[in-house]
């Protein structure tokens, strides 16, 4: 794997576990993992996880959530 491409690898998986664990913008996300395109980071994530970074953690919360509730249920 090319060096450009690892870094890659590494921002979009960084990127990922902040939108599956902080509250932070997508934008403070971005920047944070040095990507300074919005549109570049959104195709690159998609290409990444086939979702945009806004569907993709909305996606996470909804099974997040999920989860949640059937914990709460068990322990009833």
């Amino acid at each position: 794997m090319a060096p450009a491409h690892y870094l890659r690898a590494l921002r979009m998986e960084q990127a990922k576990k902040l939108l599956q664990t902080s509250r932070l913008t997508v934008k403070q996300i971005m920047n944070g993992v040095g990507v300074e395109d919005k549109s570049h980071f959104a195709r690159e994530f998609k290409k990444a996880y086939g979702l945009t970074p806004t569907a993709y953690r909305a996606a996470h919360l909804l099974a997040e959530e999920a989860n949640e509730a059937c914990t709460r249920q068990i322990a009833e």
